[in-house]
Protein backbone atom coordinates (compact mmCIF):
# COMPACT_ATOMS: atom_id res chain seq x y z
CA UNK A 1 0.00 0.00 0.00
CA UNK A 2 1.17 3.50 -0.78
CA UNK A 3 1.83 5.48 2.50
CA UNK A 4 1.08 8.55 0.91
CA UNK A 5 -3.02 7.92 -0.81
CA UNK A 6 -4.13 4.69 1.44
CA UNK A 7 -6.81 4.61 -1.53
CA UNK A 8 -4.35 3.67 -4.31
CA UNK A 9 -4.42 0.92 -5.78
CA UNK A 10 -1.65 -2.21 -4.93
CA UNK A 11 1.95 -1.50 -6.31
CA UNK A 12 2.66 -4.49 -8.66
CA UNK A 13 5.53 -3.33 -10.71
CA UNK A 14 8.05 -4.78 -8.51
CA UNK A 15 6.37 -7.50 -7.50
CA UNK A 16 6.03 -9.41 -10.91
CA UNK A 17 9.22 -9.63 -11.83
CA UNK A 18 10.24 -11.62 -8.42
CA UNK A 19 6.75 -13.84 -8.82
CA UNK A 20 7.85 -14.38 -12.35
CA UNK A 21 11.22 -15.45 -10.71
CA UNK A 22 9.66 -17.83 -8.09
CA UNK A 23 7.38 -19.24 -10.44
CA UNK A 24 10.56 -20.74 -12.66
CA UNK A 25 11.81 -21.57 -9.24
CA UNK A 26 9.38 -23.23 -8.27
CA UNK A 27 9.19 -25.22 -11.94
CA UNK A 28 12.74 -26.22 -11.94
CA UNK A 29 12.42 -27.97 -9.11
CA UNK A 30 10.09 -29.86 -10.93
CA UNK A 31 12.16 -30.36 -13.38
CA UNK A 32 15.23 -32.28 -14.01
CA UNK A 33 17.14 -29.46 -15.50
CA UNK A 34 17.20 -26.97 -13.07
CA UNK A 35 19.62 -24.44 -15.10
CA UNK A 36 16.27 -23.42 -16.64
CA UNK A 37 15.59 -21.07 -14.19
CA UNK A 38 18.06 -18.80 -14.85
CA UNK A 39 17.59 -18.78 -18.63
CA UNK A 40 15.73 -16.39 -20.37
CA UNK A 41 13.12 -17.16 -23.11
CA UNK A 42 14.96 -15.52 -25.29
CA UNK A 43 17.94 -18.25 -25.13
CA UNK A 44 15.41 -20.91 -24.96
CA UNK A 45 14.00 -20.39 -28.67
CA UNK A 46 17.71 -19.81 -29.52
CA UNK A 47 18.37 -23.44 -28.10
CA UNK A 48 14.93 -24.74 -29.31
CA UNK A 49 14.98 -23.83 -32.60
CA UNK A 50 18.78 -25.34 -32.91
CA UNK A 51 17.52 -28.37 -31.79
CA UNK A 52 14.15 -28.40 -34.52
CA UNK A 53 16.91 -27.80 -36.96
CA UNK A 54 18.53 -30.76 -35.82
CA UNK A 55 15.49 -32.95 -35.63
CA UNK A 56 14.13 -31.51 -39.25
CA UNK A 57 17.57 -32.88 -40.66
CA UNK A 58 16.22 -36.44 -39.86
CA UNK A 59 13.56 -36.31 -42.56
CA UNK A 60 16.35 -35.63 -44.97
CA UNK A 61 18.33 -38.60 -44.35
CA UNK A 62 14.60 -40.57 -43.54
CA UNK A 63 14.40 -39.30 -47.83
CA UNK A 64 18.29 -40.72 -48.23
CA UNK A 65 17.76 -43.58 -46.78
CA UNK A 66 14.52 -44.43 -49.60
CA UNK A 67 16.64 -42.41 -52.25
CA UNK A 68 20.38 -43.49 -51.65
CA UNK A 69 20.10 -47.10 -52.32
CA UNK A 70 18.70 -46.83 -56.13
CA UNK A 71 21.31 -43.82 -56.61
CA UNK A 72 23.95 -46.37 -55.62
CA UNK A 73 22.15 -49.24 -57.56
CA UNK A 74 22.54 -47.03 -60.74
CA UNK A 75 26.19 -46.42 -60.17
CA UNK A 76 26.77 -49.45 -59.38
CA UNK A 77 25.22 -50.62 -62.88
CA UNK A 78 27.08 -48.17 -64.65
CA UNK A 79 30.36 -49.00 -63.79
CA UNK A 80 29.52 -52.82 -64.55
CA UNK A 81 28.46 -52.01 -68.21
CA UNK A 82 31.98 -49.98 -68.52
CA UNK A 83 33.31 -53.47 -67.99
CA UNK A 84 36.12 -52.47 -65.58
CA UNK A 85 36.65 -55.26 -62.96
CA UNK A 86 38.28 -52.54 -60.99
CA UNK A 87 35.58 -49.85 -61.36
CA UNK A 88 32.42 -52.15 -60.98
CA UNK A 89 34.33 -53.99 -57.94
CA UNK A 90 35.04 -50.67 -56.46
CA UNK A 91 31.39 -49.29 -57.28
CA UNK A 92 29.94 -52.03 -55.20
CA UNK A 93 31.88 -51.56 -51.99
CA UNK A 94 30.95 -47.96 -52.03
CA UNK A 95 27.30 -48.24 -52.99
CA UNK A 96 27.40 -50.68 -49.75
CA UNK A 97 29.33 -48.51 -47.34
CA UNK A 98 27.93 -45.61 -48.30
CA UNK A 99 24.05 -46.99 -47.77
CA UNK A 100 24.77 -48.51 -44.12
CA UNK A 101 26.46 -45.09 -43.37
CA UNK A 102 23.42 -43.64 -44.31
CA UNK A 103 20.81 -45.95 -42.33
CA UNK A 104 23.52 -45.39 -39.44
CA UNK A 105 23.34 -41.58 -39.61
CA UNK A 106 19.61 -42.04 -39.48
CA UNK A 107 19.65 -44.30 -36.58
CA UNK A 108 22.29 -42.29 -34.54
CA UNK A 109 20.24 -38.67 -34.83
CA UNK A 110 17.73 -39.96 -32.30
CA UNK A 111 19.93 -40.84 -29.27
CA UNK A 112 22.21 -37.52 -30.26
CA UNK A 113 25.33 -39.15 -28.16
CA UNK A 114 28.27 -37.40 -28.84
CA UNK A 115 29.63 -39.78 -31.13
CA UNK A 116 26.63 -39.50 -32.70
CA UNK A 117 27.19 -35.80 -33.20
CA UNK A 118 30.88 -36.19 -34.84
CA UNK A 119 29.36 -38.48 -37.07
CA UNK A 120 26.10 -36.68 -38.13
CA UNK A 121 28.89 -33.26 -38.59
CA UNK A 122 30.97 -35.38 -41.10
CA UNK A 123 28.00 -37.04 -42.72
CA UNK A 124 26.28 -34.13 -43.03
CA UNK A 125 29.18 -31.86 -44.17
CA UNK A 126 29.49 -34.72 -46.94
CA UNK A 127 25.93 -34.62 -48.09
CA UNK A 128 26.30 -30.78 -48.35
CA UNK A 129 29.60 -30.79 -50.49
CA UNK A 130 27.35 -33.49 -52.48
CA UNK A 131 24.47 -31.28 -52.97
CA UNK A 132 26.65 -28.43 -54.24
CA UNK A 133 28.85 -30.46 -56.66
CA UNK A 134 25.10 -31.19 -58.43
CA UNK A 135 24.16 -27.83 -58.36
CA UNK A 136 27.78 -26.92 -60.56
CA UNK A 137 27.37 -30.18 -62.75
CA UNK A 138 23.91 -29.02 -63.59
CA UNK A 139 25.10 -25.86 -63.89
CA UNK A 140 28.24 -26.43 -65.92
CA UNK A 141 25.95 -28.92 -68.04
CA UNK A 142 23.40 -26.71 -68.79
CA UNK A 143 26.22 -24.22 -70.22
CA UNK A 144 27.68 -26.83 -72.48
CA UNK A 145 24.40 -28.04 -73.45
CA UNK A 146 21.29 -25.65 -73.25
CA UNK A 147 18.74 -28.05 -73.91
CA UNK A 148 19.52 -29.61 -70.35
CA UNK A 149 18.52 -26.49 -68.46
CA UNK A 150 15.20 -28.60 -68.14
CA UNK A 151 16.99 -31.23 -65.79
CA UNK A 152 18.98 -27.85 -63.89
CA UNK A 153 15.49 -26.27 -63.54
CA UNK A 154 14.17 -29.05 -61.75
CA UNK A 155 17.08 -30.07 -59.75
CA UNK A 156 18.47 -27.01 -58.48
CA UNK A 157 15.49 -26.13 -56.37
CA UNK A 158 15.23 -29.63 -54.42
CA UNK A 159 19.26 -29.51 -53.96
CA UNK A 160 19.23 -26.18 -52.54
CA UNK A 161 16.59 -27.05 -49.96
CA UNK A 162 18.73 -29.97 -48.92
CA UNK A 163 21.81 -27.75 -48.77
CA UNK A 164 19.89 -25.04 -46.92
CA UNK A 165 18.70 -27.59 -44.23
CA UNK A 166 22.18 -29.25 -43.78
CA UNK A 167 24.20 -25.35 -43.02
CA UNK A 168 20.83 -25.09 -40.44
CA UNK A 169 21.91 -28.65 -38.67
CA UNK A 170 25.56 -28.23 -39.46
CA UNK A 171 25.63 -24.95 -37.22
CA UNK A 172 23.19 -26.10 -34.64
CA UNK A 173 25.09 -29.03 -33.80
CA UNK A 174 28.48 -26.78 -33.77
CA UNK A 175 27.02 -23.77 -31.46
CA UNK A 176 24.82 -26.44 -29.19
CA UNK A 177 26.90 -29.42 -27.69
CA UNK A 178 24.61 -29.38 -24.68
CA UNK A 179 21.99 -31.16 -27.05
CA UNK A 180 24.13 -34.46 -27.30
CA UNK A 181 26.05 -36.22 -24.94
CA UNK A 182 24.99 -38.28 -21.34
CA UNK A 183 23.65 -34.89 -19.87
CA UNK A 184 22.23 -33.74 -23.11
CA UNK A 185 19.33 -31.24 -22.60
CA UNK A 186 16.21 -33.17 -24.29
CA UNK A 187 14.14 -31.69 -27.03
CA UNK A 188 11.29 -32.52 -25.32
CA UNK A 189 12.47 -30.85 -21.88
CA UNK A 190 12.56 -27.61 -23.89
CA UNK A 191 9.00 -27.97 -25.61
CA UNK A 192 7.86 -28.34 -22.20
CA UNK A 193 9.73 -25.44 -21.08
CA UNK A 194 8.66 -23.20 -23.43
CA UNK A 195 4.90 -23.97 -23.67
CA UNK A 196 5.17 -23.53 -19.80
CA UNK A 197 6.80 -20.20 -20.03
CA UNK A 198 4.25 -19.38 -22.91
CA UNK A 199 1.22 -20.06 -21.06
CA UNK A 200 2.34 -18.33 -17.82
CA UNK A 201 3.50 -15.30 -19.91
CA UNK A 202 7.27 -15.36 -18.38
CA UNK A 203 9.65 -13.83 -20.07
Amino acid sequence: MNPDNPYAAPQTIDSQPASAHLLLEDRAADSPLPLFAEWDTARLQTLLDRSNAIKDTQVVWLVMCFVYPFLGGFLFFVLIFSRSDLWASFGGYFWWISIVLTFVRFGTGFARSEHGRRLALVMDGLLGLGCLAIVAICIVGTILEPREAIITVSVIPIVSLVIFQIERSLRAMWLAPELFGPAQIRHQDLLEEFEFRKQQQLN
